[in-house]
C-alpha cells in the first residue's frame, strides 16, 4: 500500500445465528452499500479500496481484517 492511502471494510449482517441474542437491524445490507458509495466518491471520501462484507461469515471478515492490518503502512488511513 502506498503512503497516504485510504481504506475501509465495511460489514452489513442483517442474518445471524440462532443462538445469538441480537436483534434484527433495520437496513444493515443497503446502509454498508450506501457508506461504501460515499467513502468512495473522490468528491466526498475518497477512498481508495472499500471492502464491503454483506451478510459474510466472520472467518472471511476476520480474514479481511488482518490482510488490510499486515499491508497497512504509516500514512494510511484504515477504517
Amino acid at each position: 500500500m502506498q503512503d497516504g492511502r485510504r481504506f475501509a471494510i465495511l460489514v452489513g449482517n442483517s442474518q445471524y445465528d440462532a443462538d445469538v441474542q441480537f436483534e434484527n437491524l433495520r437496513c444493515p445490507v443497503r446502509d454498508a452499500e450506501g457508506l461504501a458509495e460515499l467513502l468512495r466518491d473522490p468528491q466526498i471520501g475518497r477512498f481508495d479500496n472499500v471492502q464491503t462484507f454483506l451478510n459474510q461469515p466472520h472467518t472471511e471478515i476476520l480474514a479481511a481484517t488482518e490482510q488490510l492490518i499486515r499491508a497497512s503502512i504509516m500514512g494510511s488511513a484504515t477504517l
